[in-house]
């Protein structure tokens, strides 16, 4: 239960940040997860595949995780009103 209301406090606090820091603050995250994978798949099988697959990945998620920002924010907005 605790990692979940950290995440839904985490998710809120990035998505009342300004349009440039969001986006930011998605790429580092989609960077560390990307890193994660690489180091996990390097340490337990020995090879290693390449960073163009590391990169989409980050890129892909750092979009998804722009885009639901964007869309909690409209949705939210829409509801107060």
């Amino acid at each position: 239960m605790g990692i979940v209301r950290w995440n839904d406090q985490a998710t809120q606090w990035i998505d009342g940040l300004s349009t440039v820091t969001r986006l930011l603050v998605w790429a580092g995250i989609s960077l560390a997860a990307a890193f994660t994978v690489v180091l996990v798949e390097y340490l337990s099988s020995g090879t290693f595949l390449g960073w163009s697959w590391a990169v989409l990945f980050a890129i892909v998620m750092t979009a998804s995780g722009y885009a639901g920002s964007t869309l909690r924010n409209r949705t939210g907005k829409r509801s107060r009103v």
